[in-house]
């Protein structure tokens, strides 16, 4: 069963920032995080001198170790078009969670440039 957590627009000041731990249920297999590109500050009102970079971890030990799984570097300031030649309004990054129970994860968002970024979305666990 899918889970859905949408967060509120949050400012990202210069360097690195953690969000979480979550719990993750222990039938879920993936992890989705959307990051709306069109929140009021954030990287469409950028330039490309401005990223964003995510990077999500698990843990099966209760947050004592922690695991990479994956994550998205360099998402770039200003517009940014698809293959179509249409703007994109959502930065996705998807990740296989590992096996396992009493599953937790973690997000780290790095802002890098000159100024703090904005984003909001959602997380979504199948």
């Amino acid at each position: 069963m899918a889970t859905t957590f949408t967060f509120p627009r949050v400012v990202i000041p210069v360097g690195p920032r953690d969000f979480g731990p979550a719990n993750v249920g222990d039938a879920e297999a993936a992890i989705t995080l959307n990051i709306d590109r069109t929140v009021a500050g954030g990287l469409d009102s950028l330039t490309s001198a401005s990223s964003l970079g995510v990077f999500i971890q698990q843990s099966n030990d209760g947050g004592a170790t922690w695991d990479p799984l994956g994550g998205g570097e360099g998402m770039l300031g200003g517009t940014v078009l698809d293959k179509f030649g249409v703007p994109r309004t959502t930065e996705t990054v998807k990740t296989m969670l590992n096996p396992g129970t009493g599953r937790k994860v973690m997000l780290t968002a790095t802002a890098e440039g000159a100024v703090s970024i904005a984003v909001g979305g959602s997380i979504v666990t199948t």
